[in-house]
């Protein structure tokens, strides 16, 4: 960002980090860069490689504040193509690296395997019931987050999920107007929602 303010009549000076007196450039995050900066007591700086400065401004803009919630469909007519394994590696990246809250709903019909990819089994045993969507929509009262927490898993990433029934029957009950009310509730609570 760069403001400029004047300084005579006619004349403006830019206000940035060049221009800053005692203004140092950040240390290197890694290799050899890093070590000639230590090494040298920070007089020396070279400065962050190309690699470097591509992967700090992708994390920037994985990092950039969101106005509201986006929504972002994972989806294919074929099954076994990768669809919930690039849910869980988007999610998981977006939540591990963002602060705010991001949760992914498993909408498979056919017995979705979302939510066991991310919850280790040790935590919740084989037997045990996984939060789903039909908890949420059965909840008397959703307007507070913790009411909504109840009926997600969260894996290690922070990345939340709701899973499909593991009921089939049950599953193919899910209508587009329960996918309807379930992001109404999703999206008064979290920033970013992805969908399986």
């Amino acid at each position: 960002m760069t403001t400029t303010f004047p300084v005579e009549p006619g004349h403006t000076t830019h206000l940035d980090a060049s221009t800053m007196i005692g203004a140092v450039d950040a240390a290197p995050p890694s290799g050899w860069r890093r070590l000639v900066h230590r090494a040298t007591g920070g007089r020396v700086n070279p400065g962050e490689s190309t690699v470097q400065a591509a992967e700090r401004q992708v994390r920037e803009r994985i990092c950039a504040p969101l106005r509201g919630d986006y929504r972002i469909a994972v989806l294919s007519l074929k099954g076994g193509v990768g669809k919930t394994t690039s849910t869980v590696a988007l999610g998981g990246m977006f939540a591990s690296l963002r602060g705010d809250r991001v949760i992914a709903v498993d909408a498979n019909p056919d017995l979705g395997t979302l939510a066991r990819r991310v919850i280790d089994d040790s935590d919740v045993g084989l037997g045990a019931d996984i939060p789903t969507v039909r908890d949420l929509l059965g909840l008397p009262d959703a307007s507070r987050y913790p009411q909504v927490r109840s009926c997600t898993s969260q894996a290690a990433s922070r990345l939340e999920v709701i899973g499909s029934d593991r009921d089939p029957a049950v599953s193919e009950a899910f209508s587009e107007d329960d996918y309807r009310r379930t992001v109404d509730i999703l999206q008064h609570h979290y920033n970013i929602i992805l969908t399986d």
